[in-house]
């Protein structure tokens, strides 16, 4: 009796089965899609686990993949929030002398032809005034945006750049001294330094009589003002990231002219011939430092050979350094 029950059994799961009907290719396919079916829907729950099994084993590959392949991008982002999007940095290599805090960009520039700078003066303990409130601390900062554009520094920053007497101002800054666009800003920057190469650079009697008058005697903040032409939220890798709002900037190439128009000490407006030689002056021949990129810095950074990324940047920072002279700034 209980081997009539077992062949009665399986003559029902025989018959239960999908029938294998000919040869042809088409039969075949048919026939397992209708047992893999039955089969699926009688055990839909080892079905499943088995499905994530082999979908989570194909998502890590893929997300491993993609991390290995992306590795240096990934790295290079991280970078870059603490540094910004800079590869070198040039700053004097000289003692602590007032004149030796600089560096003429302008010569610099000439020294390394074939290589693309950028300068940049930055004065920290600055401050900012308004009508409405102040003073607002921060850290006034000369750039080129057109050769900051260039080597893409701040790749994804799109303002534009600014004209004579206009500045970009951080949103904090902004909302501090209750500012817009177009609105009047009262810039106090400790330029004594600054104004003292200055000098040093038209080394005349002449001048050094109206330099003291203006300057020496008086070491107070030098004020000028500006119209807010930008308010910015990020400078999207220009500055490490958390410093954009300690920043305000205005462009290199006419911020003397701006200052012998509008800078005073004390209230009181620069002698007249102090003015002449200020709106005469190069303002790229001074700089704190000087930025460089990479020309092709994405496509390098995207080779996974972390030794060849390493030649080819020090390589890089190395033969700027040699046009430059090694003794005169530090790279970093």
């Amino acid at each position: 009796s209980t081997q009539s029950t077992w062949g009665s059994y399986l003559q029902m799961e025989h018959e239960n089965e999908p029938e294998f009907k000919g040869t042809s290719a088409w039969g075949s396919f048919l026939f397992f899609v209708n047992h893999s079916s039955r089969e699926i829907c009688r055990r839909i729950c080892y079905f499943l686990i088995s499905f994530l099994s082999c979908y989570l084993a194909i998502a890590v590959a893929l997300v491993a993949n993609t991390v290995i392949g992306n590795g240096p991008l990934i790295f290079l982002r991280i970078s870059e929030m603490s540094q910004g999007e800079i590869d070198l940095t040039l700053t004097p290599g000289a003692d602590n002398t007032s004149y030796a805090r600089f560096i003429n960009f302008t010569e610099a520039n000439e020294l390394a032809k074939g290589f693309i700078l950028t300068p940049r003066l930055t004065i920290d303990n600055s401050f900012a005034c308004s009508p409405e409130a102040g003073p607002y601390n921060f850290s006034f900062l000369l750039i080129d945006t057109a050769k900051e554009a260039t080597l893409q520094i701040g790749r994804d920053y799109n303002f534009r750049a600014l004209n004579q007497s206009e500045c970009a101002v951080p949103r904090n800054m902004a909302n501090f001294l209750k500012l817009s666009v177009g609105s009047k800003v009262q810039f106090k920057v400790p330029l004594d330094s600054y104004m003292l190469l200055l000098y040093a650079l038209n080394d005349t009697g002449y001048f050094q009589t109206i330099y003291q008058k203006n300057v020496i005697q008086i070491l107070p903040l030098v004020e000028f003002p500006c119209v807010v032409a930008s308010i910015y939220s990020s400078l999207e890798g220009k500055v490490p990231s958390g410093d954009d709002d300690g920043y305000a900037y205005m462009e290199y190439n006419s911020f003397l002219k701006h200052l012998s128009l509008n800078g005073t000490i004390n209230g009181t407006a620069f002698d007249p011939i102090f003015k002449k030689f200020l709106s005469k002056m190069d303002s790229y021949s001074i700089a704190n430092s000087i930025l460089v990129n990479h020309p092709d810095r994405m496509t390098v950074y995207k080779n996974s050979d972390y030794q060849g990324v390493q030649k080819t940047m020090i390589n890089f920072a190395g033969d700027i350094i040699n046009l430059l002279g090694f003794f005169h700034v530090i790279q970093d």
